[in-house]
């Protein structure tokens, strides 16, 4: 049972705050946000160069920095940030702002995903192309300008964009320090009034506001790096002799863009669902949900969108505070809410990745859509999303 959630008095109150505490709070998020990210895309971007190049003194620098990162708690290195960093000025009376701390805390953590991001997606360039174009007399830049960088940036747009949502809604820790952003404003607030299912609501509308048009430029990268791209012709002169490069190596580019790169997926629509199978994924409701079963593929983005466009930290505190029960358990829920979410998307994602071709193909064997998804598509499916686990 909740305490208080329709109880028209604590929202009025909460209204009245809402000047004071919400919008500072939310302009602050907005500020963090924006300049962690522009961090964390510069870290990305060097150390990901780092890890791909042929000098080990550089690449072993990258490894440690994205490993020692990668494998820490996010709250303890912004502990560590507010707690020894402004030590190392404490003689000469300078005194890191809050903000700087935030931004560095936020900007070194997911500076290391995005690292991974970039070296990921360069080493998903088969090194053929490489080849081919080192044969046309292309030189180093002239490839990684014309040829291995388009690819990677249609590549790794989508998991980039993941990464801003999870930086955004990773300021929320900041409210740990005293970090001025919108969770530490609900804190201060809800406290105050003991009013957290109001306050705790309303910073997950505007959270959601913040993150939900980057999961959806997220899901537009997603859907526009499956479709099959147009050829181009490069008109570039080798620098041995002025030919052009022959068409046949248009052809062979286009090739290799189009089926090395993984790119080569696209989504399926099946009419056909089965009840069973609707019941044990929400992930396979989304994706495949169709005709009188169309309302559940709404609920479930519904519930997918909200959830991991809020933080986790959020949902924790909200339900330990205004739902009666075992703590521990109220715990678990919470978390439960959040990561389902997460992880629906993550399967949604591995299915969208699978040919339409390999349902036409079993199909036409007589598989029935259950046997499909059985034997041939989840198979790959969790081969391909065990690592985002």
């Amino acid at each position: 049972m909740i305490k208080g959630l329709f109880d028209g008095k604590r929202w009025a109150a909460l209204w009245k705050a809402v000047p004071d505490y919400y919008v500072p709070g939310f302009i602050m998020t907005l500020k963090i946000s924006a300049a962690g990210l522009l961090t964390a895309l510069i870290l990305g971007v060097i150390f990901g160069t780092f890890s791909t190049m042929k000098f080990k003194p550089a690449k072993i620098l990258s490894r440690i920095y994205v490993e020692f990162i990668q494998n820490t708690p996010l709250a303890l290195q912004v502990l560590f940030y507010y707690s020894v960093l402004p030590l190392l000025f404490s003689n000469s009376g300078f005194r890191i702002p809050k903000f700087v701390l935030g931004v560095i805390g936020v900007g070194v953590y997911h500076g290391a995903y995005i690292s991974e991001v970039i070296r990921t997606g360069i080493e998903a360039i088969p090194r053929g192309q490489s080849e081919a174009a080192a044969s046309q007399g292309f030189s180093y830049l002239e490839t990684m300008y014309y040829i291995i960088l388009p690819q990677t940036i249609r590549i790794i747009m989508p998991p980039l964009a993941n990464q801003a949502l999870n930086l955004v809604k990773n300021t929320s820790i900041l409210a740990m320090v005293a970090g001025m952003d919108l969770m530490y404003f609900t804190d201060s607030w809800g406290s105050e009034r003991n009013f957290f299912a109001q306050a705790y609501f309303t910073s997950a509308l505007l959270y959601f506001i913040i993150c939900f048009p980057l999961a959806r430029l997220a899901r537009y990268l997603e859907i526009r790096s499956m479709r099959m791209p147009a050829p181009k012709k490069i008109c570039l002169r080798r620098k041995a002799h002025a030919d052009i490069i022959s068409p046949d190596f248009y052809t062979c580019q286009y090739r290799f863009y189009v089926k090395g790169t993984g790119n080569d997926h696209c989504h399926c629509c099946i009419s056909h669902t089965d009840q069973y199978v609707f019941r044990n994924d929400p992930a396979l409701i989304r994706t495949y949900a169709s005709g009188r079963f169309k309302w559940a593929a709404s609920l479930v983005a519904v519930y997918t969108e909200f959830f991991r466009c809020t933080p986790n930290l959020l949902w924790i505190l909200w339900i330990y505070f205004t739902v009666k029960g075992n703590k521990i358990a109220v715990s678990v829920f919470a978390i439960s809410l959040f990561t389902s979410a997460v992880m629906a998307e993550i399967v949604r994602g591995g299915l969208n990745s699978i040919s339409k071709g390999q349902f036409e193909a079993a199909q036409s064997q007589g598989f029935s859509f259950i046997q499909t998804l059985w034997y041939i598509i989840l198979p790959q499916t969790y081969r391909k999303i065990i690592p985002l686990f």
